[in-house]
């Protein structure tokens, strides 16, 4: 993987001082040599969603996926079921701030 030519996704703390430190690499395997980006936090801080391209499960160039959040990775990822992904380029999710409408598999 090259950190330099594809999409990943990143985190990054604060220090005692409330300082940014440097970003990492996001664990539990999502991160792969092909795109990754755009994730959303869902409020409970448990669920996320991103954008994953040219994998084996993605219909169009890129889908919106799901993951569960583990403190700083990313775990289960799979696309999201339903209609909501198509042979089009579906690429940035959204979920409304007050976790209203987040049952995407309608």
């Amino acid at each position: 993987m090259n950190s330099r030519s594809d999409e990943n996704l990143f985190y990054s703390t604060t220090d005692i001082d409330d300082q940014w430190k440097e970003a990492k690499p996001l664990g539990g395997g999502l991160n792969t040599s092909n795109h990754e980006g755009m994730s959303t936090l869902v409020k409970n801080g448990r669920t996320a969603f991103y954008t994953a391209c040219e994998r084996s499960k993605v219909k169009g160039p890129c889908d919106i996926w799901v993951a569960d959040v583990k403190g700083n990775k990313m775990v289960n990822g799979q696309p999201l079921e339903g209609i909501l992904n198509s042979e089009a380029w579906e690429s940035q999710a959204s979920i409304s701030c007050d976790g209203n409408g987040q049952d995407w598999r309608l």
